[in-house]
């Protein structure tokens, strides 16, 4: 089952890479006047996360590494079992407080944030897919 939910994950990581990837093209100022953008940015974004975590922990569980208690522990983990690196862990974390905030909070999602997540948090969500995607040749 690891297997399937991770070649699933890519793939729905890289659809939702090819909409955010789309919207990247908006000056700021577009994006700040366009609700609806912000919205589909915002929605795009939780899946792309939701999906490195259900990664993530397929990795966890595929290498029979400690189990985690939080999300933020999947790549805590990930990064102590040389995995990713502490950069790419530190950012992977920032981005699953980000799912947290969209989720829980979403009122207080600050637009301006909201671009600066869009035009660099996307490259961290694809360098962890490719991380995923060779362990996934590995296996």
């Amino acid at each position: 089952m690891t297997r399937q939910t991770i070649e699933m994950h890519l793939q729905l990581v890289e659809s939702r890479l090819r909409d955010l990837r789309a919207k990247q093209t908006l000056s700021k100022e577009q994006f700040l006047r366009d609700p609806t953008s912000q919205g589909a940015v915002t929605y795009w974004l939780v899946q792309a996360i939701e999906s490195c975590i259900q990664m993530g922990t397929a990795i966890v569980a595929l290498r029979k590494l400690p189990a985690t208690e939080t999300y933020k522990d999947v790549f805590r983990i990930l990064f102590h079992q040389g995995v990713i690196s502490e950069p790419l862990k530190d950012r992977l974390m920032a981005m699953v407080g980000f799912r947290n905030l969209a989720i829980h909070v979403y009122w207080r999602i600050d637009p301006e944030e909201l671009y600066k997540i869009l035009q660099s948090g996307v490259n961290d969500i694809e360098e962890f897919a490719l991380v995923a995607a060779k362990i996934l040749m590995e296996q």
